[in-house]
């Protein structure tokens, strides 16, 4: 045995670090690591070591593999496409999820049926992007531009007539995009919520209309209703008369 520094600690029990030679001796048992392998600079501890550091496991296939249920609560690394695998044990082999940098972008992609499945992405072109349905108990949008404009004075209501022949032509109301347009580009939650809550606003304003309409039909049928009674009243007084 190498002999070196004793350093004595009261814990429970002494432990002796042999520092020289790389020995480490405590709780009856001897456990030798090569020398140079950690370097100790402040409080970090690192390892220029080439090869692989497992953790729970005696045969690393990467740069740091952890095995079992032990929380990794930090990672770092300076290469291009750094990534992290969770690796769960299942029969099917689906399950495993790998994070990391990919092309200027963070991957976030799951297996399913033997296939690395992009997830979750982020990037600064298109900030978030899901290859899935999202599930969520609320979701708030900020959307600025809100239609009530329509209920303005002035607001140049399109004649039912007009929106009609629109509609016969293009299958689909006006500034709202075709299927065809969603299909291909997809649509924007905020931007179409606006145009949305628009055509609802503008709905109301047909309907105050067909209301005021109906009201005056209906007071103008009773003023006729009124008049043809009177009428009939003294075309009968007429007849009495006469008699």
């Amino acid at each position: 045995m190498t002999q070196g520094k004793k350093i004595t600690l009261v814990s429970g029990m002494a432990i002796f670090l042999f520092l020289i030679g790389g020995l480490v001796f405590g709780k009856e048992q001897l456990i030798e690591r090569p020398f140079g392998l950690w370097t100790k600079s402040g409080n970090n501890i690192y390892n220029t070591n080439s090869g692989n550091v497992g953790i729970g496991i005696t045969n690393p296939d990467h740069r740091l593999v952890v095995s079992g249920d032990d929380l990794i609560a930090g990672f770092y690394s300076t290469a291009q496409n750094a990534r992290i695998v969770l690796n769960p044990t299942r029969e099917d082999g689906n399950g495993t999820i790998i994070m990391g940098s990919e092309g200027g972008s963070f991957v976030i992609s799951v297996s399913e049926d033997g296939i690395q499945k992009d997830a979750l992405t982020i990037n600064p072109q298109s900030g978030l992007t899901i290859n899935n349905t999202i599930t969520a108990r609320e979701l708030i949008v900020t959307q600025e531009g809100w239609p009530d404009f329509v209920f303005e004075e002035g607001y140049p209501l399109e004649p039912l007539n007009d929106l009609k022949a629109y509609i016969e032509e293009q299958g689909h109301l006006p500034n709202i995009p075709s299927a065809k347009e969603i299909e291909s580009e997809g649509i924007s939650v905020g931007a179409m919520q606006s145009k949305l809550l628009q055509k609802i606003e503008e709905l109301t304003l047909y309907l105050i209309d067909q209301h005021e309409e109906l009201s005056s039909q209906e007071q103008a049928s009773a003023q006729l209703k009124s008049e043809n009674e009177a009428l009939r009243q003294r075309v009968l007084a007429l007849e009495l008369g006469k008699k």
